[in-house]
């Protein structure tokens, strides 16, 4: 009996031994391959982290070429299309975000940002439109729910 418990207890150590190994990799600079699905992920997310504040600041070249050059680094490839397209349309080259929006649009055709964006990089609607657009929309929604609270409250002190 106590030798099975030694067999794990090397089983353990062999297994710590080679995450330590795996460690030394990583920290020694082994390449790519050594990072974690983890740290994969954290540097996706950064790039992408990135290209949004590049474009709140409205340096949409800056934050096209970063996605570009990180492309293999990204595993949001759906977000960072949509990125590419959102920023080509804000940088006036309206035929490469078409181009992204009809492929966004093949895989998820009902999704209407996707089409807002392709009718944007047509010409058939100006920017400033889907803005006054959504606006609208919230005030509409807002102001059927006041009228619906207060209609409701009224009909509460009726009673």
């Amino acid at each position: 009996g106590g030798s099975g418990g030694s067999s794990s207890d090397n089983g353990a150590t062999q297994q710590a031994q080679g995450e330590g190994q795996q460690q030394e990799a990583s920290n020694s600079g082994a390449g790519a391959g050594a990072k974690t699905q983890e740290e994969a992920f954290e540097t996706s997310e950064l790039i992408l982290y990135k290209a949004r504040v590049l474009e709140e600041g409205k340096q949409f070249a800056k934050a096209i070429d970063l996605l570009l050059a990180k492309d293999g680094r990204i595993l949001d490839k759906l977000g960072a299309q949509e990125a590419l397209a959102r920023m080509y349309l804000k940088s006036d080259q309206a035929g490469k975000a078409e181009e992204i929006y009809r492929t966004l649009l093949d895989r998820n055709p009902e999704n209407s940002r996707y089409h807002d964006g392709l009718f944007q990089a047509l010409g058939l609607i100006p920017a400033s439109a889907l803005e006054t657009t959504s606006n609208v929309n919230q005030a509409m929604k807002k102001n059927y729910f006041l009228d619906l609270l207060t209609t409701s409250i009224g009909a509460s002190r009726e009673r």
